[in-house]
């Protein structure tokens, strides 16, 4: 028999409806009604919250898209400027390197010492012009650097060596500068070339798929801010990914601490949404089973939501009430109880007893009709506990209006809900 029993529902199917409805998940999954199967009613209300919260989203990502675009003008208005500077100093450092080939060309054509004459046995070197040849090759490749790898490290290194080379060429003793050592500058300076484009490519290609993965963030973490009505720490969030994509730079490690975040945050508010849509679903496909049954409700449940269990009394056909609660985390909890037409402080007569017992074994079979009709409609129930009333746990309830319902002790009503959902040990299992 079942006096008291509790149906708990499984609320990881209504959250993971709600996870199927955001903007990341739809990508792959498409629509809720397609993902999920859940409840008509509790359906209902999570689909509202959900439009709701994609119209907001909607909205902020468009504002954000226009500031964004307004950002990224002036910053590549800046790039542009930048570009034009670093054009203008490879400029003269050309303009620089073509005077001085001018003045080694007119040095090897001026006459040597011996042509006038020179004392004998006085002996000059001449620059070798192969030499001479393949070291203008080398600052030619140097000269044609992207200006940010000739002003780095290994490119002023580069530079340097290939520029000493050449004056020592053009000395009046030249220092024995070979052609394979000249051929092996100009191999470094071309992988080095080939590597800093092929780096260039893979870290334009990992910084946009980073900003893509920050963009599809973005839009999930607005869609749950909304959805959940505000949340501060998802706020804060949402402000670190924006300032992020307005500078189009995120670091790996950060968004990598900011999806798990997120994530986290998202499985709290989808489970919470979810809670908040079932409850008022419950409450009222119950009701609507029950008084199908014949149940006439004694006392509805509150209209506006609390902390506490929502509770309904309904009077059970030839006798006796059930009381009903929904609690916070979507447990319905199930109470027979005895009714009285006045107060009264004896013990049930054989005659009461007889009708607790009777109705108990009637409401025991109308639980699992209640039961099957819930699960038809897609609420997901299980019984994890019933048994039959002890008889010093049963209550006895007066033939109450709702205005003296709302009025019952408070401290009574505590006991009892505690006494109700922590069952006492060692009871009775039918």
């Amino acid at each position: 028999m079942s006096g008291e029993a509790i149906l708990t529902p499984a609320p990881a199917i209504a959250t993971a409806a709600v996870l199927a409805a955001a903007p990341m998940a739809l990508l792959a999954v498409g629509t809720l009604g397609t993902s999920v199967l859940l409840a008509k009613g509790v359906r209902v209300l999570i689909d509202q919250r959900v439009e709701a919260a994609r119209k907001q989203m909607e909205t902020e990502k468009r504002q954000r898209a226009e500031r964004w675009a307004a950002q990224l003008a002036q910053h590549q208005a800046g790039e542009a400027l930048a570009r034009d500077r670093a054009a203008g100093r490879a400029a003269e450092r050309q303009l620089a390197q073509q005077g001085l080939r001018e003045v080694r060309a007119r040095q090897a054509d001026a006459p040597t010492a011996a042509g006038f004459g020179a004392l004998a046995g006085v002996a000059t070197d001449a620059a070798d012009p192969a030499i001479a040849e393949r070291l203008d090759e080398v600052i030619d490749l140097l000269e044609a650097l992207p200006v940010e790898l000739q002003e780095s490290k290994v490119g002023q290194r580069l530079e340097r060596q290939a520029q000493g080379w050449r004056e020592q060429s053009s000395a009046a003793r030249p220092a024995p500068v070979t052609l394979e050592e000249i051929d092996a500058l100009r191999d470094t300076v071309q992988r080095t070339r080939d590597h800093h484009r092929e780096r260039l490519e893979q870290e334009a290609a990992d910084r946009a798929q980073r900003l893509q993965r920050a963009e599809t963030l973005l839009e999930d973490a607005l869609f749950f801010h909304h959805l959940a009505g505000g949340q501060p720490e998802l706020a804060t969030l949402v402000q670190r990914l924006d300032a992020a994509l307005a500078q189009r730079e995120i670091a790996p490690a950060s968004l990598a601490l900011l999806e798990q975040r997120i994530d986290a945050l998202k499985q709290d508010i989808a489970r919470t949404v979810a809670l908040d849509s079932l409850r008022p679903a419950l409450r009222e496909a119950t009701l609507r089973h029950l008084r199908a049954l014949g149940y006439a409700v004694l006392a509805d449940f509150p209209a506006t939501a609390t902390d506490a269990p929502a509770r309904a009394v309904l009077r059970v056909p030839e006798g006796e009430q059930i009381e009903v609660a929904v609690h916070p985390d979507g447990r319905l909890a199930f109470r027979l109880r005895h009714e009285r037409a006045e107060p009264s402080s004896t013990l049930l007569t054989d005659a009461e007893q007889a009708l607790l017992r009777r109705q108990e074994v009637r409401w025991c079979g109308d639980m699992r009709t209640l039961l099957r009709g819930l699960a038809a409609e897609g609420f997901a129930l299980s019984l994890t506990f019933e048994r039959a009333i002890p008889d010093r746990s049963i209550q006895i309830a007066v033939l109450e209006t709702p205005a003296e319902w709302d009025t019952r002790d408070e401290e009574v009503e505590r006991r009892e809900r505690a006494r109700f959902v922590r069952p006492e040990r060692g009871s009775q299992q039918p």
